[in-house]
């Protein structure tokens, strides 16, 4: 969907088969990328990308006009001189704001089927669902299409300095920072695991990048390159509502966990949320190139350290699964978990 730090790209380079020694370790495609660094001479850039539903044409499922939606990236990127001929800057920035409106079609009870008995333990649940503003979709059954809008917020932070340590010895180091926000709808595309707008998920993400190469040119033929790079990547989806009332169906649960009901769309929060993804990950690499006339060799080592705290979670808040409608009125499920 979007691509960051486009402006900070020298230039990159795919390599999809034939693999050098040194792509060891991957199954698929290698794209290699070069960042930009400063020059004797101080530029910069500033850029501004606008889109919005003015001309979108009306989706299949909108009910009225398109659903609304508005994209604004936005960033620049600056480089020079910090002493000339010597050290190096370039750095830049970018911000993503993205709200995506949708249309979400779910399956909820009928004004008719909620005039019958009704367990009064299940009525609070049942008047969480909205009354149909589409078709009969079967025997109490009818359809609500609603609008929800995915918010999206990002912002894309990085800086690099080059060192000239004489004729023979480079060094640069550079530091990314990625951070994002999204607020989610609950929505799978089938109607049965699809909610309503006073559920949704917040994801969040925050990453560091960091890398530091040192160059040395023994000969005009001999080449060695030091390498260390560390990454921490943390991501969590959260579950979250507007309930005026927890509606809790264990005590030490913050809100109600997931309704199934057989025929019509779910009531409550995804089952395996909250979940958490955070990897630490650092390598060191020193690599050797020796050229002679039309021959390259190249020899070098590399050692990788990862670890991953990973949390998932299921039913933490329960799940009451009914047969179908009337079972639910009843107050009669066929489990919980």
């Amino acid at each position: 969907e979007r691509t960051l730090a486009v402006e900070r790209y020298q230039e990159f380079r795919p390599v999809t088969n034939a693999f050098s020694a040194d792509y060891g370790g991957v199954m698929g495609g290698v794209v290699s990328i070069a960042t930009k660094s400063g020059t004797n001479v101080l530029h910069g850039s500033a850029f501004e990308f606008f889109r919005n539903s003015k001309m979108d044409a009306r989706n299949f499922f909108d009910v009225g006009d398109p659903a609304p939606f508005t994209r604004h990236q936005y960033g620049g990127a600056v480089g020079g001189p910090v002493v000339q001929n010597k050290i190096f800057f370039f750095g830049g920035f970018e911000r993503l704001q993205e709200d995506l409106g949708t249309s979400i079609i779910t399956a909820v009870p009928t004004a008719a089927a909620r005039t019958g008995p009704v367990n009064p333990a299940v009525r609070p649940y049942l008047d969480l669902y909205p009354l149909p503003n589409g078709p009969d979709l079967g025997p109490g059954i009818g359809q609500y299409t609603y609008e929800f809008s995915r918010v999206t917020r990002e912002n894309f932070l990085q800086g690099r300095v080059d060192v000239e340590l004489s004729d023979k010895d480079l060094l640069f180091v550079r530091h990314t920072y990625d951070r994002s926000r999204q607020v989610s709808p609950v929505s799978s595309g089938a109607i049965q695991t699809t909610g309503f707008a006073p559920f949704f998920t917040t994801s969040t993400s925050g990453n560091h990048f960091f890398t530091a190469e040192a160059k040395r040119t023994f000969t005009q033929n001999l080449l060695n390159t030091v390498r260390f790079s560390s990454s921490v990547l943390t991501y969590e989806q959260s579950p979250a509502n507007t309930l005026a009332e927890p509606l809790s169906f264990i005590p030490e649960s913050p809100f109600m966990g997931l309704i199934l009901i057989g025929g019509l769309s779910q009531l409550g929060n995804y089952a395996a949320e909250p979940s958490t993804q955070n990897i630490d990950y650092w390598t060191w690499s020193d690599d050797l190139t020796y050229t002679k006339g039309k021959h390259l060799l190249k020899t070098g080592v590399l050692i990788e350290h990862a670890y991953a705290d990973k949390l998932t979670t299921n039913h933490s808040r329960g799940t009451y699964t009914f047969a179908n409608l009337a079972q639910f009125l009843a107050g009669v499920p066929s489990r919980f978990q």
